[in-house]
């Protein structure tokens, strides 16, 4: 082995989707939650097969976002009205109510069994996150 070519072996991204893939990266600035929803919806219908995506972005205003499935209880109702400004939107995904503000946010949009099902991409989406960003010197554990 050449000298240095072990540390640029232990510096190459691991292959931890499918070799095939090829991705795209969006980064959009802030918009409001169902602008950001809508731009999430609108690159899973463009997603073609052998592709993958990574979309970061933030809110504005800040924005409680609430689970496919979550109901608009009375308290959430409560934080609203106790919090003008806040904007409300759904997420076309499950989970619980979480509030972005002055956050990255990113979303993934990958084939469904890029790497054997959403848990396992996930996982192997978040893996690849924290390794770019300790390529760029920050401190990151999933």
């Amino acid at each position: 082995m050449e000298p240095g070519t072990e540390a640029a072996a232990a510096l190459a991204p691991k292959r931890t989707m499918d070799p095939g893939l090829s991705w795209r990266i969006v980064s959009d600035g802030a918009l409001s939650g169902a602008a950001n929803m809508a731009r999430d919806d609108a690159l899973a219908q463009a997603l073609r097969p052998g592709t993958g995506i990574v979309r970061f972005y933030r809110w504005s205003p800040a924005t409680l976002s609430l689970g496919r499935n979550e109901p608009l209880t009375a308290r959430y109702r409560d934080f609203l009205r106790l919090n003008p400004g806040i904007g409300v939107v759904r997420r076309p995904t499950g989970g619980r109510a979480v509030i972005h503000d002055r956050e990255l946010t990113y979303a993934a949009v990958l084939p469904a069994r890029a790497c054997g099902g959403p848990r396992e991409a996930y996982r192997r989406v978040t893996r690849g996150l924290v390794e770019g960003l300790r390529l760029l010197g920050v401190e990151a554990e999933a």
